[in-house]
């Protein structure tokens, strides 16, 4: 062994050491780096009562189409669609979409306090805290006002 070689070994099996160091009991700073952040929900349909889920604490990066997932247990139907990397909602809590009535997805604006449509699939909207959102089941051949409970 030319005197090199245990140096190398020795760095190594430090390099190892400080990357098993990291990674055990690592979980913990890992979930603080990460966060939390908490939002709330509402689905809203004509022939049902209108739902609040308030302030539910989620991890940081989820994103709405999960937050629906998480409001309703799961009580959702939807179409994955792989060429555009979301789903399409077809159902929320056994009501199914029946054209013209879909289910639609809005964000609360603080500034304009007005709900306005999420402007990408809720598959890709990332929640920050304090985001509100609400599932409505609406009749979209019709334009005007969304009629939604205000936060």
């Amino acid at each position: 062994m030319t005197p090199t070689r245990p140096l190398r070994y020795l760095t190594a099996a430090a390099l190892l050491l400080w990357l098993l160091a990291g990674c055990s009991g690592g979980a913990e700073g890992r979930k603080a780096a990460m966060g939390t952040v908490k939002a709330s929900m509402l689905v809203q349909s004509e022939e049902a009562k209108p739902e609040w889920f308030r302030g539910i604490e989620i991890p940081e990066g989820t994103d709405a189409y999960a937050l629906t997932n998480i409001v309703t247990e799961g009580n959702i139907k939807s179409t994955f669609y792989p060429e555009y990397k979301s789903h399409f909602v077809e159902g929320i809590k056994g009501i199914e979409n029946r054209p013209p009535y879909y289910w639609m997805i809005y964000m609360w604006n603080e500034a304009t306090e007005k709900w306005e449509p999420l402007p990408v699939a809720s598959d890709f909207f990332s929640i920050k805290d304090g985001h509100t959102f609400a599932w409505h089941y609406t009749d979209t051949s019709k334009s005007g006002p969304v009629p939604l409970l205000a936060p």
